[in-house]
């Protein structure tokens, strides 16, 4: 895993998986099956291989996790990558914390 460059302002640390490598190991991820890449590609202008580097057309499902002085807060995976927390979930757990 990468960390991304980090600006001064910025207090998130943002990491790449562009191998999915944690992802995979930690079992979040989905095969994006030959009709969704092609429709991602010509819908959409995504090409999954152009912006991840790789060829796996694999994606991570949804997740968030809050990790608070090295202990997970909170956690949200939903096997189906069509489902999202709703932000205003989010914003209210992160008020909580």
């Amino acid at each position: 895993m990468d960390k991304l460059s980090e600006s001064s302002s910025t207090e998130i640390p943002v990491y790449s998986d562009a191998n999915l490598a944690a992802t995979k190991g930690f079992g979040l991820d989905w095969k994006v099956n030959d009709e969704l890449f092609k429709k991602y590609k010509e819908k959409y202008n995504l090409d999954l291989e152009d912006w991840s580097g790789q060829s796996h057309h694999e994606l991570p499902v949804p997740a968030v996790f809050i990790v608070k002085d090295g202990t997970v807060q909170f956690q949200y995976v939903n096997p189906n990558h069509n489902t999202r927390l709703k932000v205003n979930t989010l914003l209210g757990i992160l008020e909580t914390l």
